[in-house]
């Protein structure tokens, strides 16, 4: 009797660390993709509006609902959306903000910088990457028409390296 209870203790702890691991293993592929979708920006001259904004997905698969978030100058509760939708595997778009408009008039008078970047993995999850975190956030973004920004020249496109071919 005493032998089995404790074979019982040990199987219940030998189950509750694979429950662990299990649970780990999970969180960890779960963030697989959403850590090789990122972005950053590169200046060319003494504005932002001199430089480009790099939108990237270094993973073998394609990410959906891609939204840039930009922040305007003078008014941080304001965010102006670029609606970038689609990103293919092993992607990288690159934009200009002198090629950007808003409601209020070109990006290039007011661009401040990237607040975030929210997209939808291959499993359907929603993620937003800031500039040193990746959360999982709810699954719908609704942006009014107004809030987006109207790109005024297509961006352009190349193969992003190097990309995660697992």
């Amino acid at each position: 009797m005493v032998f089995t209870g404790i074979a019982t203790y040990y199987d219940a702890a030998t189950a509750s660390d694979q429950l662990d691991q299990a649970r780990e293993d999970a969180r960890s592929q779960s963030r697989e993709q959403a850590e090789h979708v990122w972005y950053w920006t590169e200046r060319r001259g003494p504005m932002l509006t001199d430089g480009y904004i790099h939108v990237v997905n270094r993973s073998a698969d394609p990410v959906s609902g891609v939204v840039v978030g930009l922040g305007v100058i003078d008014l941080p509760d304001v965010v102006l959306n670029l609606p970038v939708l689609d990103l293919g595997p092993c992607t990288e778009l690159i934009y200009r903000p002198v090629n950007m408009a808003s409601w209020t008039g070109r990006l290039d008078d007011m661009y401040s910088g990237i607040r975030y970047m929210r997209f939808t993995d291959r499993a359907g999850l929603a993620w937003e990457r800031r500039d040193t975190r990746l959360v999982r956030t709810a699954k719908s973004h609704d942006y009014q028409r107004m809030d987006q920004v109207m790109l005024l020249k297509d961006p352009q496109e190349k193969t992003a390296h190097p990309c995660d071919q697992s």
